[in-house]
């Protein structure tokens, strides 16, 4: 996610060149996140975490707002019909479900990627169990 657009603030700035697609819903976790979150004892999450943000506050933020591409909703719905080849990835989603769901898109789409470095952020974040647990069960089914 981009929430207040801290770390994308930096990559637009670095690859000042490039695209840089920004995909987050900008209002919060999904209730059905939440819900897997809450059923397992992953994390203490709300609907509310995350929530204090918008698209054009965070394209406000960009030093090249330009080169920036909101996608606006759900992953990986909101990848559909994406044709672009990625440098650089940054998955930092929070939950289970979307963290999972972005590493089978990877997998299943790796024609996307030329030369990729993939970055996961608050891996080992104590509110939320659930990054780690994602991160492992990809690569076990990366084995």
């Amino acid at each position: 996610g981009v929430y207040r657009g801290d770390f994308a603030r930096i990559i637009n700035k670095a690859f000042n060149n490039r695209s840089l697609f920004l995909f987050d819903t900008f209002e919060g976790f999904s209730e059905a996140d939440i819900s897997t979150e809450q059923t397992n004892g992953f994390s203490k999450s709300t609907r509310e975490d995350f929530s204090n943000t918008n698209a054009d506050f965070v394209l406000s933020r960009m030093e090249y707002p330009d080169k920036c591409i909101v996608k606006k909703g759900f992953f990986p719905e909101t990848a559909q019909g994406i044709d672009e080849r990625f440098a650089f990835v940054s998955i930092d989603t929070d939950l289970y479900d979307p963290i999972f769901s972005s590493f089978i898109r990877a997998c299943l789409k790796v024609d996307m990627f030329l030369f990729t470095i993939i970055i996961i952020l608050d891996l080992k974040a104590l509110k939320r169990r659930s990054e780690n647990i994602a991160v492992k069960m990809k690569l076990l089914i990366s084995l």
